[in-house]
């Protein structure tokens, strides 16, 4: 029988992310084995590409004549490796003609991914109408897609909504 002391330190490798890793096991008597709790860094690979949204709306609300009209389009992605969130996000100012606003945003992203085909992208845009005093007077906000795997390269989309 091999008698261990409660400050022996040990090796043992492990495989991790197509990597060999060294974690330092620590023989603690009673307490059993506890593993090194230093973070091992995830392999991550640049993603990177571009959204474009045409976005239209019909005005079924009435606003003061001196308002500001603003799209947005965001994007997020969650790591289900690393655990990080990444998001992007552009505002532009809308064209108003008549009761019709339009837009066109183009919302390029570069994220650094452990696992982007496992990860799922979501798209949202918002519409925001402020006074001209610069009080928000609506916010609409809505769902554009939701994409499993995060796409390299220009994704497009056209959308119409009513506010």
């Amino acid at each position: 029988m091999t008698t261990v002391s409660r400050n022996d330190v040990r090796s043992f490798p492990i495989a991790h992310s197509s990597c060999e890793a060294l974690i330092v096991m620590r023989m603690a008597g009673e307490h059993g084995v506890r593993p090194y709790r230093g973070g091992l860094a995830a392999n991550t690979s640049q993603t990177s590409g571009k959204i474009v949204l045409t976005l239209t709306a019909t005005l079924n609300t009435s606003f003061p004549t001196t308002a500001a009209f603003s799209c947005g389009l965001n994007a997020t992605a969650a790591d289900v490796i690393s655990g990080l969130t990444f998001s992007d996000t552009i505002f532009v100012t809308a064209t108003k003609n008549g009761s019709t606003l339009s837009c066109t945003l183009t919302l390029p992203y570069a994220w650094d991914l452990a696992s982007p085909t496992q990860d799922v992208m979501l798209v949202l845009y918002t519409i925001n109408v402020a006074s001209g005093t610069g009080n928000q007077l609506s916010v609409a906000q809505h769902g554009v897609a939701s994409i499993h795997s995060v796409p390299s390269g220009t994704t497009s989309y056209s959308r119409s909504a009513v506010i």
